[in-house]
């Protein structure tokens, strides 16, 4: 317990962008991100992150759809879980918009 006491109060002296467990979701999601998705998918794709949080965004919805499949393996393989109620496909595309079929998932 005082080891587990210890590093908090050593996570505390980190600025958020440097703290080691954002180095660490650095490594699972952003480097994956970069490296192994966005080589394999067929339109652009971008993705924002601030701490614990992150918007990925796809031209292409199968992409999307491909990347919301495999993400919670991914975060379940280093033993970190995806927040179901955060979580979520948005489509922005603008002409089903325009027609007034706003589709979420």
């Amino acid at each position: 317990m005082g080891g587990t006491l210890q590093h908090l109060r050593h996570l505390q002296h980190y600025p958020d962008a440097k703290r080691p467990d954002n180095i660490y979701l650095h490594e699972v999601l952003d480097t994956w991100f970069a490296g192994v998705v966005k080589p394999r998918l067929k339109g652009q794709a971008f993705m924002i992150s601030f701490a614990y949080d992150a918007v990925l965004v796809f031209s292409c919805e199968k992409d999307a759809l491909r990347v919301m499949e495999v993400l919670s393996k991914r975060f379940g393989k280093y033993g970190l879980t995806i927040n179901p109620e955060k979580t979520q496909l948005i489509d922005f595309n603008k002409q089903r918009l325009r027609k007034g079929r706003k589709k979420t998932r």
